[in-house]
């Protein structure tokens, strides 16, 4: 993956032929290794797609290749009978929304460095309108997963965290769904001028709703690598705090008390 984005930036900033062909061989191989690496796929595609004229040579050749290279995919989807193994999913395919809150709850995780940094630079206005609205929002969405449940062998660092806590189940779930909102309205905030960020995000809840147990593993550390790539520069300003030194540390703790968490 980390290939792919370099080579796509190598064309960006050179546009040299190879690094066009290069760009679209190595994403469609990063498909290959895992499938939730869908969301590589399509957003070189849309990266790479001429969208001033939609029927030109760049783009005849961009769908080409990508369909060849992605050829032998389609028989293994024809035996799956979708994108991933049958032993990944439950027998029916249902989308399983219940998954929703979980993985926004792992967004976070990878959010909260970003968060530190934007509301340093940003000016948010918390007049009694934008908080009677984000209230009147998290009624609307709490309602909507009212019955949200999680596993005890996935979900992320949260549910595992308000455990240690000693948190029961019912005080645990409103936390956990009101965190899930928090990270819906963060990346809303952050990030709604960069397409490429919003289609990551938007693309894993798809994925990862297709799945049974979702696991913070699926996001690490690929969601953070996607943010710093395709983010405002506005978040590599070394005001407030530096997230060079920020984030290696920062994940460093959530490392070390993974580990500790499962001795």
């Amino acid at each position: 993956m980390l290939i792919t984005i370099y080579l796509y930036f190598s064309f960006k900033e050179k546009e040299e032929t190879k690094f066009f062909l290069f760009t679209i061989f190595f994403a469609s191989l990063t498909f290959y290794s895992r499938q939730s690496y869908l969301f590589l796929l399509v957003i070189i595609f849309f990266l790479l797609l001429d969208k001033s004229n939609f029927f030109s040579k760049k783009n005849g050749i961009l769908v080409t290749l990508f369909i060849f290279f992605l050829l032998p995919t389609f028989y293994f989807f024809f035996q799956w009978k979708g994108l991933t193994p049958p032993v990944a999913r439950s027998p029916s395919f249902n989308l399983n929304f219940n998954n929703i809150p979980t993985i926004f709850n792992i967004y976070l995780i990878y959010l909260v460095p970003f968060i530190i940094k934007f509301i340093s630079f940003t000016k948010v206005k918390l007049n009694l309108n934008f908080i009677l609205t984000l209230s009147i929002f998290f009624v609307i969405y709490f309602f909507i997963f009212q019955d949200y449940s999680w596993t005890s062998n996935g979900s992320g660092i949260l549910p595992k965290l308000f455990k240690i806590l000693w948190f029961n189940d019912f005080f645990s779930k409103i936390l956990l769904l009101l965190c899930s909102y928090i990270s819906l309205i963060f990346i809303l905030l952050m990030f709604y001028k960069s397409i490429v960020i919003i289609l990551y995000f938007f693309l894993n809840l798809i994925i990862f709703c297709s799945i049974d147990v979702v696991f913070q593993e699926y996001f690490d550390p690929i969601c953070m690598i996607i943010i710093l790539s395709f983010c405002s520069n506005a978040y590599y300003k070394k005001t407030f705090i530096n997230l060079k030194q920020f984030i290696p540390v920062y994940s460093s703790i959530i490392l070390i008390g993974s580990i500790l968490y499962r001795l």
